[in-house]
């Protein structure tokens, strides 16, 4: 079946009525990408005017679609629901705090059709939380990886990141199983880093670009995706163990050998995120079982089991067949 349009945008929303608007606005009516593309909002309850702004949109875009169920999601899971109604040759994710640059998605669409790659990665501006500054992202590269190259690149963290929106991918990837997707429970945080990795499983080639073409804006309020917790390393541990398992459930050697080669990195990640908690007034009790999970985690040499484990209640709501 040919595919309706050329690229499909997912957008998860929650209480977003602060940024929605200028998200869509850069996104339905800024872009010189002259191809048909659809937009996808899975918006959960929200307690302002998000869903009269996104309808306000939809009024003037019939490509725009917008998925409001009568209850929470969170953010993996309504990412997940709007994968499954995509129907463009490729799909892309965006947040709704954020905007995109004019040339985003003509970029992105060139990057991938000409590369013919699986995944196209593109470079981004970060607006600073507290000055409301502009950055360029300082490590992107271009490059063109084969798929073990594509995971060290990713597990390092560097010049690829985990985030959904720096990334396009072939809808072909949605065509293969098992994807993987955080879906619970609500709290969860680096839950986009998960379903990326499910997705680089069937990614053979992946090209990246140093160029920048997305917003990614901390100076606006509380949102799905920019709320803050206090329990920032353990949900980081759960992730990578949600990653890992995966990767051990579907045999992918290429990937596991880079997992395990940038744990280094991981446990620097987990030490940062500690001090955040404990800032936030985490105990003795949280940091010994944070650093209890992480041993468990580093042991590769025996394979992680879900059952009766740390992460157990995130991969039961996470396994996607």
């Amino acid at each position: 079946m040919p595919y309706k349009y050329e690229v499909s945008v997912i957008m998860p929303a929650y209480n977003s009525a602060k940024t929605i608007g200028r998200a869509l606005k850069s996104l339905l009516e800024e872009q010189d990408f002259a191809l048909p593309y659809e937009v996808i909002i899975e918006l959960d309850p929200s307690k302002d005017d998000t869903l009269a702004i996104a309808k306000s949109f939809q009024a003037k875009h019939p490509e725009l679609t917008i998925d409001a169920p009568e209850t929470r999601m969170g953010i993996g899971k309504s990412r997940f629901e709007g994968l499954m109604k995509v129907q463009g040759k490729y799909f892309y994710f965006m947040d709704a705090d954020d905007y995109l640059s004019k040339d985003c998605l003509s970029s992105l669409y060139k990057g991938i059709e000409e590369s013919g790659a699986d995944c196209f990665n593109c470079s981004f501006y970060w607006i600073d939380s507290s000055k409301g500054k502009t950055r360029r992202f300082m490590f992107a590269r271009n490059a063109v990886l084969n798929h073990k190259q594509a995971f060290m690149a990713y597990f390092n963290d560097a010049s690829m990141r985990g985030f959904c929106w720096s990334k396009i991918y072939s809808s072909e990837i949605l065509k293969k199983r098992p994807l993987l997707c955080l879906g619970a429970p609500l709290d969860s945080q680096f839950e986009d880093a998960v379903l990326n990795c499910s997705l680089l499983h069937f990614s053979n080639k992946v090209a990246m670009s140093k160029k920048a073409l997305y917003y990614y804006d901390h100076s606006q309020g509380e949102s799905a995706m920019s709320s803050k917790r206090n329990n920032r390393a353990f949900r980081h541990v759960v992730v990578f163990a949600l990653e890992r398992y995966y990767l051990e459930q579907v045999a992918d050697s290429e990937a596991l050998s880079a997992f395990k080669h940038r744990l280094f990195r991981s446990y620097l990640s987990i030490r940062y995120d500690l001090s955040l908690d404990k800032k936030s007034g985490a105990d003795k009790a949280y940091v010994s079982k944070v650093k209890k999970c992480f041993s468990l985690l580093k042991n590769m040499s025996v394979p992680l089991k879900k059952e009766g484990s740390f992460f157990e209640e995130d991969a039961n709501g996470a396994w996607k067949d």
